[in-house]
């Protein structure tokens, strides 16, 4: 009797283990599923995409004979800075602002574009705090555009012909000037095919094709992290940029 019981014992052990590792095979596989789902393939109008489209909730937006406009809101993302330095010393902003809402189009010739990224620095301050200079004014790049390139970043610029990026000005020091820079920036949305409400795009140093002319010579570098989300018809909704 005794012994049956044990037997009876061990095999509710072993379908109590069997169970646990059934459940825990469901839940992986779920897992995969609602990861692969948040990374479909968008529904698309028309051929096939040949370049980035920018999706809302699973559908393409614009088609392939009209661009479509769709309005943003940027914030710089919480707990960073914004900052630009070249190899003496630099500047670190603890606030910058959108002067107004950027927009993605995305539609026509297929081509991904951010326009209208207009950002304002403040709050800022010089480093080394050695030299004790200081940032008297808050200072804005002018309003930036760019196209998705191969990287998958969008390379922003002003578009001007001399391509002037920023101007900021520093006194009370050695460094007392006004300092202009120009270039370009590549900035790129982290897991830009991963539907997502806010998307982080990020600006590395690694992307800065920045320079100070006017005599001041030396390459500039811009490390800036923002936090995007959609606005208008589209606020609140999940996007992504796929191909």
């Amino acid at each position: 009797m005794r012994q049956q019981q044990k037997g009876n014992k061990k095999m509710r052990h072993t379908i109590k283990a069997a169970l646990g590792a059934l459940l825990a095979l469901l839940a992986l596989s779920a897992l995969a599923t609602t990861v692969s789902a948040s990374a479909a393939t968008c529904q698309k109008e028309g051929r096939e995409a040949e370049h980035k489209t920018l999706c809302v909730e699973g559908k393409q937006v614009g088609s392939p004979t009209k661009a479509a406009h769709t309005f943003a809101k940027w914030a710089l993302k919480p707990g960073t800075s914004a900052v630009i330095s070249v190899p003496e010393w630099s500047v670190t902003c603890t606030s910058v602002k959108a002067a107004q809402e950027p927009e993605i189009e995305s539609g026509g010739e297929w081509a991904v574009r951010l326009t209208g990224l207009q950002l304002k620095f403040s709050e800022c301050a010089v480093a080394p705090s050695s030299f004790k200079c200081k940032v008297p004014l808050p200072f804005s790049t002018y309003q930036l555009a760019g196209s998705l390139v191969p990287t998958g970043a969008f390379l922003l610029g002003s578009g001007r012909s001399n391509q002037e990026f920023l101007e900021f000005e520093i006194n009370g020091c050695v460094l007392s000037g006004i300092y202009w820079v120009y270039g370009t920036q590549e900035c790129a949305f982290k897991q830009a095919e991963v539907e997502a409400v806010t998307k982080e795009l990020a600006c590395e140093t690694s992307g800065s094709k920045l320079e100070l002319r006017h005599g001041q010579g030396g390459a500039v570098r811009l490390a800036l992290t923002g936090n995007v989300e959609l606005t208008g018809e589209s606020k609140g909704k999940k996007y992504s940029i796929t191909k």
